[in-house]
């Protein structure tokens, strides 16, 4: 009896060990591949016909200005707006490699990251006349 709660013991105090490991290399991998991450900042703009943006850094165009209806999504890289069947493969080392796709449903925006951003998805109400910075890692001010 002594023997099976030693076992018992030594097996948590193992699983533990192992969790603990587990998640700080998973901490570990995130953070290196945020580091990896080079930075872009864009200014998304809400207006009375559609959207603009404004690329602060990292992108080959500086504004871009769209409709965007319901339910619809536009692909935005470094290069300006794109379809994903025609993603370009050329790199430009003064230019960041990112990769998103904007879409709006009523008043609110929702971002998918697909490559160069550190986020998966971000979503946020966007009135007529307001402004949304983004970047690399997220929502900014």
């Amino acid at each position: 009896m002594k023997t099976t709660s030693t076992i018992i013991q030594i097996f948590k105090r193992s699983l533990v060990v192992i969790l603990v490991l587990t998640v700080n290399w998973e901490i570990a991998g995130q953070e290196k591949d945020s580091a990896n991450l080079n930075e872009f900042k864009i200014n998304i703009e809400r207006t009375g016909n559609g959207f603009k943006m404004y690329s602060d850094a990292g992108s080959a165009w500086i504004d871009l200005e769209f409709k965007l209806g319901n339910n619809r999504a536009k692909v935005i890289n470094q290069y300006g707006m794109t379809e994903l069947a025609n993603v370009s493969t050329n790199k430009d080392s003064k230019f960041t490699d990112y990769l998103f796709t904007i879409s709006r449903r009523n008043n609110r925006i929702t971002l998918i990251g697909i490559k160069g951003t550190a986020w998966k998805e971000l979503s946020f109400s966007i009135q007529i006349n307001d402004n949304q910075f983004i970047n690399h890692l997220g929502m900014i001010n």
